[in-house]
């Protein structure tokens, strides 16, 4: 586990400085996130006339496709990882229903980065991500005598997203159930709202 200095510079990305929160819940036992940025619906085009040795124009793309977002959950003994995020589903199909009969709105879900200062000085940057969509769980698994953990990786969609900071005082409510680097406390049950003003689209 990492010991950054409170004047460090560089980001650590595990050892308790990144979580994942999904419809305002801290995601416990979430081993790993990773995700894609959105791609322009089309490839940057040179315009060149037979007469020029350069191009005169270069023309880019106006729009750009959706971003994805993938998490890899730890699996638990009797919780589907599809539960864990508050669908009551048996199997991905029933978890595309949900989708489309309950949601209001977009979904909305947020990787947050805490530093290393402590205090006052706390400091946040979380990425929300806009209009999240469950699109896969890979539900497989193969088990034999020297397993000894299984991972369930989600995939999200996201139509968008956006930076916030915090600091000081207006942090403490992200830090709420959240355990301390080196404190092992489960932080499934962890509630830790955001606030958010979505830009139009």
């Amino acid at each position: 586990m990492a010991n950054q200095a409170a004047g460090s510079t560089a980001r650590v990305g595990g050892s308790g400085f990144t979580w994942f929160q999904f419809r305002g819940t801290a995601m416990g036992y979430a081993q790993a996130l990773g995700y894609t940025s959105p791609q322009p619906v089309a490839q940057p085009v040179a315009v060149q006339p037979l007469n020029y040795v350069r191009p005169v124009e270069v023309v880019t793309p106006r729009a750009i496709g959706n971003g994805t977002l993938t998490v890899q959950f730890i699996d638990h003994w009797n919780l589907p990882v599809w539960s864990r995020l508050g669908f009551n589903a048996n199997d991905l199909a029933d978890v595309f229903a949900g989708q489309w009969q309950h949601d209001q709105g977009d979904l909305h879900g947020s990787v947050i980065v805490r530093g290393p200062q402590g205090g006052a000085k706390k400091r946040l940057l979380i990425r929300h991500f806009i209009g999240l969509k469950v699109v896969d769980i890979r539900d497989d698994e193969t088990v034999d005598i020297t397993t000894m953990l299984l991972n369930k990786p989600v995939t999200f969609w996201y139509r968008k997203s956006f930076f916030t900071q915090s600091t000081g005082d207006k942090a403490k409510h992200l830090y709420a159930g959240v355990p301390d680097v080196g404190n092992s406390q489960d932080v499934d049950t962890a509630a830790d709202r955001v606030v958010v003003a979505p830009t139009g689209d």
